[in-house]
């Protein structure tokens, strides 16, 4: 995928790599204090999951597969696959993260979770403004950074940080094999959200050209018809 290295060695490298870049980001707290309480009780209600689908990078993604891979069981994977399809050719399946659990109300992968849900409540205010103005033009119902978040030392994150960060989480996309020509939000590139990256690592990029003609061509309930089968063959094959 988009040329990366399969490597095993290389891949190992680069995650240990990207997880001692996280490991620099400040812990924080309120997040999973407040996750499973409703917005009038105080808490968030889970929106930032349930309404929003981070965007990631291809090394992210291959660190959370791998725990995926490693510890989930037949259904549970299945059910990935299944909501990440329903996300990608069913608009009103789309607006949540296919990691986050809404019967547990938890995240399916909180420990590895990528940067930007890592960073989310605590970016500065010239970091997040322009990307939240950005937001509010393609999703009317964007709300600011949660603000029952917060560094648990209390430190105010910076500029400087945050795009140092990111630099560094760049480079180990770069360092899987990655030309920096295609590590992009646009198409063809592997900053891409969650649903997208789990279709591409079990169907491949034809499988995901069938899905695009679908996502076009069908009705809603031939995409349905079309997931059933994809899911029943799926459960068969794993």
């Amino acid at each position: 995928m988009y040329n990366a290295t399969t490597d095993k060695n290389v891949l190992e490298k680069s995650i240990s790599k990207l997880n001692e870049i996280y490991d620099s980001i400040p812990s924080t707290k309120g997040c999973m204090e407040w996750i499973n309480k409703d917005e009038k009780d105080g808490g968030c209600g889970a929106w930032c999951c349930s309404k929003q689908y981070p965007q990631v990078l291809y090394v992210e993604f291959k660190n959370i597969w791998n725990f995926v891979i490693n510890n989930w069981g037949k259904e549970r994977f299945v059910a990935l696959v299944e909501s990440s399809l329903m996300a990608y050719l069913l608009d009103e399946h789309r607006m949540a993260c296919v990691f986050w659990n809404k019967n547990e109300k938890t995240c399916q992968c909180h420990q590895h979770r990528p940067f930007n849900c890592r960073v989310y409540g605590i970016l500065p205010e010239e970091e997040f403004k322009p990307r939240y103005e950005k937001l509010k033009i393609l999703y009317p119902n964007s709300r600011n950074q949660c603000n029952l978040i917060s560094t648990v030392n209390g430190e105010k994150i910076t500029k400087d940080q945050v795009d140092l960060w990111w630099k560094q989480i760049h480079e180990v996309e770069s360092s899987i094999g990655i030309h920096p020509g295609f590590i992009h939000d646009e198409f063809g590139g592997s900053y891409r959200t969650f649903y997208e990256h789990v279709l591409l690592e079990t169907m491949g990029e034809q499988g995901m050209e069938m899905l695009s003609k679908m996502r076009i061509e069908y009705s809603d309930e031939g995409k349905l018809e079309s997931i059933k089968m994809c899911i029943k063959s799926l459960s068969n094959s794993v």
